[in-house]
């Protein structure tokens, strides 16, 4: 019992990062498109 309860504790950590991995990847692109409007801003003035 106590062992599939640790198991179940060292997976947790892994779906976790899973669920927040692609949340992580949707803020980066949103940061870089930033950086690109930006850029394309700064140039067109």
């Amino acid at each position: 019992m106590v062992l599939l309860l640790i198991h179940m504790l060292q997976c947790i950590p892994m779906v976790a990062f899973m669920l927040i991995h692609p949340f992580l990847r949707v803020l980066i692109l949103l940061v870089l498109l930033q950086c690109l409007l930006r850029m394309a801003l700064s140039r067109h003035l």
